[in-house]
């Protein structure tokens, strides 16, 4: 057993095919976001070390993860795009005292596993993998968890409503409102190619100072995200991405899209394919999914969310009559606020995940 570099995203990819071949819900998000994160011409390696490593026995890969320090997070060391076949806790334990010493050597205090280099990219272990995951959701396999004992564990959650029944208990906390929502505007993002880069613009300097503070999430820049927002902006439509102003400040945003993967096959990535289905042949997924929604930290008591909320099932209703299900991103189980607020409104739970920390 060795460990060894690997010496590009082609050869790191096929692994993917080996601890997912038998797996009937496997639907493919990693490899279209690994160039964008890893790709040595991305703005997201230009900002980091990496390297690329597997453990190997008997010349076949047994485990691998693409190790990332970012110059804006120096403390940490990512165990990113980790995989690992089954029953291999020799090779793991291998792979994790490696990507300790990578990260002792460059300085860092903690390593992580089960981000992609940024909670943006994606994050987390699925707890369960009893069903497909969603556009954007990370996947894995059950068993990680076993070979991340010795980590702390951060759970997270997300929530899952009848479209119908959330659209109505919406409406009516709105209404209780509405005079206080006069005082801001609803402004919706550009996604054509003259009016883009202004959109990313905004919506990074928001979304820095809205959750700068937010466990492991560190600075952005324009350029990260307008590379992550540009492999998706030929299926996303302005109202995907809302901004609320008072007296000209942006204050508040949300980001919301259906969930292309219902369009998806089984092991398969979302592509052209599945872009023709939804762009010509008329094929519209009936999960709306709320990726992201936050407010200014001084604004947080003044019911923005339920604006933001409220315009986009609104959205959602009439861009998508069909919808019949919302489904929420990722929320960290030790945001009681935020928990009860998204369960207020999508009331069951969808999917479990973690991640894992450990000092250095």
């Amino acid at each position: 057993m060795e460990i060894r570099v690997i010496e590009s995203l082609r050869e790191y990819k096929k692994f993917f095919k080996r601890v997912y071949a038998n797996d009937r819900n496997f639907i493919d998000n990693k490899s279209n976001l690994l160039p964008i994160v890893c790709g040595k011409n991305s703005a997201f390696y230009k900002k980091s070390i990496q390297q690329m490593v597997g453990v190997f026995d008997n010349g076949m890969a047994i485990c691998q993860c693409i190790l990332i320090i970012h110059r804006e997070y120096k403390e940490a060391v990512f165990m990113s795009f980790f995989e690992a076949l089954p029953q291999k806790h020799e090779g793991v334990k291998t792979l994790i005292d490696y990507a300790v010493e990578f990260g002792r050597k460059n300085g860092c205090t903690k390593v992580i596993a089960g981000i992609e280099g940024h909670p943006n990219n994606s994050i987390g272990f699925s707890v369960s993998n009893s069903a497909p995951p969603s556009f954007g959701e990370c996947y894995s396999p059950g068993y990680y968890a076993d070979y991340f004992k010795d980590f702390n564990k951060i759970n997270m959650v997300s929530l899952i409503g009848d479209f119908a029944e959330v659209k109505d208990a919406v409406d009516q906390d709105y209404n209780k409102f509405i005079d206080v929502f006069s005082e801001f505007d609803i402004e919706y993002g550009d996604f054509s190619l003259k009016g883009f880069r202004k959109t990313m613009k905004i919506y990074t300097d928001l979304s820095n100072e809205i959750f700068i503070d937010h466990r492991d999430v560190y600075y952005r820049s324009y350029e990260e995200d307008y590379e992550l927002f540009s492999s998706m902006r030929p299926i996303l439509k302005n109202e995907n991405l809302i901004f609320v102003k008072k007296e000209g400040r942006y204050v508040g945003l949300s980001f919301w899209y259906p969930d292309f993967n219902e369009l998806t096959d089984i092991h398969k990535s979302f592509g052209v394919k599945e872009f023709i289905k939804y762009r010509f042949l008329g094929r519209i997924p009936r999960k709306m999914k709320m990726v992201e929604i936050g407010v200014l930290p001084e604004y947080q008591n003044k019911g923005l969310m339920l604006l933001l909320f409220k315009n986009a099932i609104e959205l959602a209703a009439k861009k998508y009559p069909n919808s019949q299900k919302v489904i929420s991103s990722w929320i960290l189980a030790e945001n009681k606020k935020s928990v009860l607020l998204s369960r207020r409104y999508t009331k069951d739970l969808y999917k479990e995940y973690v991640y894992y920390e450990r000092s250095i």
